[in-house]
């Protein structure tokens, strides 16, 4: 199957239903260096496919998954040091400003964020509109930058919802978060809470030195069995991103943005380096070449 991406459809094709995904974890940390991580937890078993796509001033990675139709994208990184993520919120609920006549929908902001010079210019153009869900979705997002900005958007009932990173990191799982502004992290309730609290006391108590295997225990304490489809951790400093699947770390995937190649980065058997391919790889695909 030949399915080459392009750059509109990483910015549009987004989460549209509150059903695509049924709870993941995401971070943004900013210590030593910056680097992200996202578990993308779904409950049906369909394709999973990680898509690399080049533009003359920045390459799109993406991970893509069957929704029937069509492929669609729910976390996107790039060589600009950019980090973006949407997740189900629940519980779930259907917007009630999805008409406002200066509502902008999450994947419009998605495409806003990735042409904007960085996160505090995303946020000053939000000004004056309103974040809004898509008819029929209940999402959030986490939106990272390289110059050490981060955030979770969130609809709120008289204004956008924007909680910045503090303290040099930011979590988002599945409760709405803007719920428990000003709580101690270990307060929040709704789901997820636990893979938060989890997440970010393992965050704050490797701060000193959290670096790539800090982010994947992050990731590993976090996993879901039968759930996590597959784990990231992205590193912009080398254009990296390190990838599990199933939660099984034992094998692991190393995709160089730079050099336009996936290799295997530890795991049993040969080691495999080969180009990314134009249509994608696949989960399955991976699972294969790891043999």
């Amino acid at each position: 199957m030949r399915m080459v991406i392009p750059l509109i459809l990483l910015v549009v094709l987004v989460l549209v239903r509150a059903e695509t995904a049924s709870a993941c974890t995401s971070f943004a940390t900013y210590f030593a260096e910056p680097i992200f991580g996202f578990n993308f937890d779904y409950l049906a078993d369909r394709e999973i496919r990680f898509v690399v796509v080049p533009e003359p001033n920045r390459t799109f990675f993406a991970v893509v998954f069957d929704y029937g139709e069509f492929f669609v994208t729910t976390a996107c990184m790039t060589t600009e040091g950019r980090f973006a993520v949407l997740q189900e919120q629940h519980p779930l609920r259907d917007s009630t400003h999805a008409q406002e006549p200066n509502g902008v929908f999450f994947h419009e902001v998605m495409g806003m964020f990735f042409e904007a010079p960085n996160l505090e210019d995303l946020l000053k153009e939000l000004e004056g509109k309103r974040i809004v869900q898509t008819p029929g979705s209940s999402i959030h997002m986490l939106l990272a930058d390289g110059d050490g900005s981060a955030a979770i958007l969130e609809e709120g009932a008289e204004q956008n919802e924007v909680l910045p990173a503090e303290d040099g990191f930011l979590v988002m799982t599945n409760f709405k978060h803007s719920d428990f502004r000003g709580l101690p992290y270990d307060q929040v309730r709704g789901v997820g809470d636990g893979r938060y609290i989890t997440a970010y006391e393992h965050i704050q108590e490797n701060r000193s030195e959290f670096d790539l295997n800090a982010a994947l225990h992050v990731l590993r304490k976090t996993v879901q069995p039968g759930l996590t489809r597959c784990s990231l951790v992205f590193v912009p400093s080398e254009n990296s991103v390190y990838l599990a699947l199933r939660g099984d770390f034992t094998t692991m995937w190393r995709v160089s943005l730079k050099e336009g190649t996936i290799e295997k980065f530890r795991g049993p058997g040969e080691q495999v380096v080969l180009p990314f391919p134009e249509e994608g790889i696949s989960a399955k695909e991976l699972v294969r070449l790891a043999r």
